[in-house]
């Protein structure tokens, strides 16, 4: 950013061209790294570089703003004024807010116009947080950079257990029995507790949650001093696609995706909890699927 001396720069991702027009989307001039044009999320393909959500301004960006702001105040007065006069003007339209920017389609746009918005190219991992679902699939992105890095973080099988498959990672103050079987992908956190012969796989569970003797959590989040009872089972779907985890409801209802147990949450013994939200505070003591539990 401070090399190219522009007033902004935008984080930048390479994208399959099919699956581009989700993003907004930039055309980079490759040589002078000038972001030449910005479109929130086009209905036709402009550009194969996505923007990753990530800028940075200098302190100058308040005044462009303000300009920005009076510009389209000035636009709107002179449209207003306009179809005023033929009788048309109805003032319904919330997007016509001149004291409302929107940073991606008014600002951006506007810095890419002015030759004001340089790009940097994002080379490693990149990931969309579209819900409290997108946690589990990132979460095994930095576990996977991990292993790739040879951290020293990450657990290792040995002879006296517990079995570690693919990369995991276990807080120092976290209990897990000899007998459990843990991975690929899960990350479990200060003092939780896992029992024997528990099954964890692509799953977070948060600090103080006990996970009792025979239980599974198979993709899903356990929110913080969670209890998951003996031969309970908690499951969701595994995510595949970044098109699994745009939505984890619908219509109220819980599609398949991660199963999410919020804080305090206790699941009783040998009790199925699949594809399920759960608010904090809640006792389980029947099987729940795809549902939202208030």
């Amino acid at each position: 950013h401070e090399r190219h001396g522009r007033l902004g720069t935008i984080m930048v991702t390479k994208v399959d061209r099919t699956s581009a027009h989700l993003y907004g989307c930039v055309v980079v001039d490759l040589e002078t790294k000038m972001a030449e044009h910005y479109v929130e999320k086009p209905e036709t393909y402009i550009s194969d570089m996505a923007s990753t959500g990530v800028f940075v301004f200098d302190q100058d960006i308040f005044s462009f703003m303000a300009r920005v702001m009076e510009k389209r105040a000035a636009e709107f007065e002179h449209e207003q004024a306009r179809e005023s006069a033929y009788g048309r003007y109805e003032d319904t339209d919330d997007t016509q807010d001149v004291n409302r920017l929107r940073l991606e389609q008014d600002i951006l746009r506007a810095m890419a116009g002015d030759k004001k918005l340089s790009a940097f190219l994002c080379t490693g991992f990149w990931r969309q947080i579209k819900s409290a679902a997108s946690a589990v699939p990132a979460n095994a992105l930095y576990l996977q950079k991990a292993a790739k890095d040879s951290s020293v973080t990450l657990a290792k099988s040995a002879p006296e257990g517990p079995d570690i498959t693919g990369s995991v990672y276990i807080h120092p103050s976290a209990q897990v029995h000899p007998t459990a079987r843990i991975g690929p992908n899960v990350s479990i956190h200060a003092r939780a507790v896992v029992g024997p012969g528990v099954r964890i796989n692509d799953s977070i569970v948060l600090d103080n949650v006990h996970i009792k003797d025979n239980a599974a959590v198979l993709h899903a989040i356990v929110g913080w001093d969670s209890r998951i009872g003996k031969w309970g089972r908690v499951e969701g779907s595994k995510v595949t696609g970044t098109d699994d985890i745009d939505e984890v409801t619908h219509s109220g209802v819980k599609v398949n995706s991660i199963c999410i147990l919020g804080e305090d949450v206790h699941v009783k013994d040998e009790v199925f909890i699949r594809n399920s939200i759960v608010l904090p505070h809640k006792d389980l003591p029947g099987n729940k699927h795809n549902e939202v539990i208030m």
